[in-house]
């Protein structure tokens, strides 16, 4: 019974490139899918395919059946649930299906004609008017429309249905703003009377300062820590409609919308008051390719370590990753609060054509994270920089120094800024795993950060990587960085392979707990090596390689 899903359910598998919009939902979310449910309703359609290609047609069945029970006039499922029964031996099931899809508006007569499944009833006078008026249907409401972007009011840009489509690619909702120009927007980037404000003020006033018109500010803990909309006027906050919280849109780690202007967001939130978000989404191969899209989409994200990282009560580092695609804040909530305003000056202070120019070229967020890690007290050389101490797991708050995030900023030109570092990885050693802990030794692999474990007492991991995808100006000769940032250096290799040093082997051999680089207070078990790409003397933010030793 395999061959039931392979050919017929294509629709579950196969993606557009243009956006998918809901229709006119009702407030019951009956009829036709909220925009906001879409995801959800992806998810569910990718579970009848996992069924049957696991050849449980009739569970396949129960879960159209209630996917049907929800969305009555959702055409797309009659006609599969239509494939199914053609493909099982029940025509004359199979043709009330199509006559209940054609009545939803099911409108694709190729698509209609051509599916094999239908086959022993094709040349039937009954298919023959289910075609016709599949093809005399209107075009579907649901594709094609172009995505309808919303202008910030008095300091707010609303997600609601208007301005928020499916892309279909990553299953991932996006809400698109229009932002007034500077002559509408509060001549203050920070208000308050303090050296900082001031200074930030006169930069902008000067045009020597970007400011953050265009800049977002997502909050994702529904209000519990945030940043004040008074102190950083020109920043629009996403608010979400009523539709949008109802599916939790706007709730935790951001793994479910994107936005089409530089975001910087939060949630304040812990697992069950204990234990970190980012331990969790991160060591999930899915949550870790959209905090990658996140890092080449100008998204940053804060959150807080809770009890995962709780020193000096607990002296533990418990993350199995370390990544440059979001902020883990030392502490509980309210500990995201200093990196918000150290991101939002960060962007406030980048001169204008820096700004546009790594809007343009998917660099605010390893800019954002340049800044934020050379901007701590005690990162004051380029060896500073390239120590464990300016890229830990977790950042202390109380290290960031704003004057110095300023400085830095102040200091770029679109010659000198930094690439977004990217790698690929040529091949590695074999999983060392403990009987039972396999198949795989893979947490996650991106192009900015990968992750393995080994988990058999003595293993090791080499690694060979190449820095060669990472996109340098043309004329550009760029030096390479390798360095420890995590693990006993006994331990640890790297061998470059090539004259440019782009290539390397990393070898980790096993680690018992140990005494962290970054804050020998701290055990972990985890090592972590940072690839780092040099132009014109300014250093970008590290992509990483993590190895985590799992003792049980």
């Amino acid at each position: 019974m395999r061959s039931l899903a392979v050919t017929s359910f294509l629709f579950l598998l196969v993606i557009t490139v243009m956006p998918v919009k809901a229709a006119g939902t009702d407030p019951a979310g009956l009829y036709e899918p909220s925009v906001f449910q879409l995801p959800a309703l992806r998810l569910e359609e990718q579970r009848v395919t996992a069924l049957l290609l696991a050849g449980q047609t009739d569970r396949a069945l129960e879960a159209l059946s209630s996917l049907i029970n929800r969305f009555p006039k959702l055409a797309e499922l009659y006609f599969v649930r239509a494939v199914v029964y053609a493909r099982t031996g029940r025509q004359d099931q199979a043709l009330v299906e199509l006559q209940e899809a054609v009545n939803a508006g099911f409108n694709n007569g190729g698509r209609l004609a051509a599916e094999p499944s239908f086959q022993a009833f094709r040349q039937s006078e009954a298919f023959s008017k289910l075609l016709k008026q599949a093809n005399s249907n209107p075009p579907s409401r649901q594709t094609g429309e172009a995505l309808e972007a919303t202008l910030v009011r008095d300091g707010v840009a609303l997600v609601s249905e208007s301005n928020t489509s499916l892309e279909p690619l990553t299953n991932t909702l996006q809400s698109a703003f229009e932002f007034r120009s500077r002559l509408f927007s509060d001549p203050k980037v920070m208000t308050g009377k303090s050296p900082l404000a001031d200074r930030l003020n006169d930069l902008y006033r000067q045009g020597k300062a970007a400011g953050n018109l265009g800049d977002l500010y997502d909050n994702r803990d529904r209000k519990h820590s945030k940043v004040s909309a008074s102190k950083f006027p020109q920043l629009a906050f996403i608010e979400y409609a009523a539709e949008a919280k109802a599916f939790d849109v706007d709730f935790s780690f951001n793994d479910r919308i994107f936005f089409n202007a530089p975001t910087v967001g939060n949630a304040s939130l812990g697992i069950n008051g204990m234990w970190s978000v980012p331990r969790t989404t991160l060591t999930n191969p899915r949550m870790s390719a959209i905090a990658y899209l996140q890092y080449r989409s100008d998204h940053l994200y804060i959150y807080p370590s809770v009890r995962d990282y709780a020193w000096p009560e607990y002296g533990t580092d418990n993350f199995a990753v370390n990544t440059p695609y979001l902020i883990v804040s030392k502490g509980k909530s309210g500990s995201d609060r200093p990196f918000l305003e150290a991101a939002f000056i960060a962007l406030a202070a980048l001169p204008p054509d820096v700004k546009k120019f790594a809007r343009e070229n998917g660099l605010i967020s390893p800019t954002v994270q340049m800044l934020l890690r050379r901007g701590q007290t005690g990162i004051d050389s380029k060896d500073d920089y390239l120590s464990p101490k300016a890229h830990p797991v977790v950042f202390d708050g109380e290290k960031l120094d704003f004057g110095k995030i300023v400085d830095v900023a102040q200091s770029l030109t679109v010659e000198n800024l930094p690439p977004r570092v990217e790698f690929s990885v040529l091949r590695e050693s074999a999983p060392q795993l403990a009987e039972g802990q396999g198949p795989t030794d893979t947490i996650f692999t991106t192009p900015a950060a990968a992750a393995r474990v080994v988990t058999k007492v003595g293993g090791s991991k080499s690694i060979t990587v190449s820095m060669a995808a990472t996109e340098v100006r043309d004329g550009i000769s760029p030096a390479y960085h390798w360095r420890i940032l995590e693990g006993d250096p006994s331990l640890i290799s790297i061998e470059k392979k090539n004259k440019t040093g782009s290539v390397a082997e990393l070898t980790f051999k096993w680690h018992a707990t140990h005494a962290s680089l970054a804050n020998p207070e701290v055990q972990t078990d985890r090592a972590d090596i940072g690839l780092f790409v040099e132009v014109d003397g300014m250093i970008s933010s590290p992509a990483i390689v993590s190895v985590y030793f799992k003792k049980n």
